[in-house]
């Protein structure tokens, strides 16, 4: 009997100690309870429930209706392209035809962003026939335009080739050529230097040069008059050189006027410088602004 209460004893006392732990295990266990109670269900959206594969046949079905837009203008189509690698990946028709002076290969990559960065810069340039080609061209443009990279450093042209097909802009091929061999060699071998000689520059402006340019106290208000060689070179616009580009909607150029537009990218505006050929070698007849 005795041995018993002793046993008792002990067990209370060991009940005795562990009772703040057991007060404590009750309140952390209420608390948790209290608060998943309280927590809100996660919503589930239709997207949730999407598997992987049935996600990406979805966004490639939303890209497509995007693209549809795109696909029926060839800037909008070429100004994304450029800088747009899923894009990129989808419109290259490989393998790609390529042809330089030297051989006539296909290729099976091709690092778009990198043959396509004269493009990124801040303007982009247009070669037409004549200045009414600049609003009517791009009306008569087909389903085939090529584009031009121009390096009037090394005096070679790039040319890429861009097919519509089955509705969708397609790059088709590239070929290289010596800027002698392009159809407008002759004003590009005048214009090299005259981008980069400002004292030739100066000697094939035409007496007196017409110009156009918006009030730049007035936006309704558009200002034309002339300019002398020296009124030029004040007023100082940035003749493009260097790298130009020019895409080609299917405009056809005579032997004695060319009329380069430049496109600023960010803000729209846009500059026309008008050349005319003479006996005596090309001269800038006008520009607009």
């Amino acid at each position: 009997m005795r041995f018993l209460n002793v046993v008792a004893f002990y067990m209370a006392k060991s009940l005795l100690q562990l009772l703040p732990m057991l007060c404590m295990l009750a309140l952390v266990s209420c608390r948790q309870t209290k608060v998943s109670e309280h927590r809100p269900e996660p919503v589930q959206t239709e997207k949730d429930t999407l598997q992987p594969d049935t996600l990406l046949v979805q966004e490639d079905a939303e890209q497509e209706e995007e693209y549809k837009y795109m696909d029926s203008d060839f800037d909008d189509f070429m100004f994304t392209f450029v800088r747009n690698n899923r894009l990129q990946r989808q419109r290259v028709k490989y393998p790609l035809h390529f042809v330089t002076p030297q051989t006539d290969s296909t290729l099976y990559y091709l690092n778009c962003r990198e043959e396509f960065a004269f493009l990124n810069d801040d303007f982009f340039t247009i070669l037409y026939g004549s200045s009414e080609q600049i609003e009517e061209v791009k009306e008569i443009a087909g389903d085939s335009v090529s584009v031009e990279r121009i390096d009037l450093n090394t005096s070679s042209v790039n040319t890429y080739d861009f097919r519509r097909m089955d509705g969708k802009w397609m790059l088709t091929g590239i070929h290289q050529v010596p800027v002698g061999e392009n159809e407008l060699s002759d004003f590009l071998s005048f214009y090299t230097r005259f981008s980069t000689d400002s004292i030739y520059q100066h000697s094939r402006i035409a007496q007196p040069l017409r110009f156009g340019m918006m009030d730049p106290e007035d936006e309704g208000n558009y200002i034309e008059g002339t300019l002398d060689a020296q009124q030029w070179f004040a007023f100082c616009p940035e003749v493009p050189g260097g790298v130009i580009s020019n895409i080609r909607y299917g405009q056809h150029y005579s032997a004695t006027q060319v009329v380069l537009q430049k496109c600023e990218m960010a803000s729209g505006m846009e500059e026309v410088f008008s050349f005319q050929r003479f006996p005596d070698g090309w001269m800038l007849v006008s520009y607009e602004n």
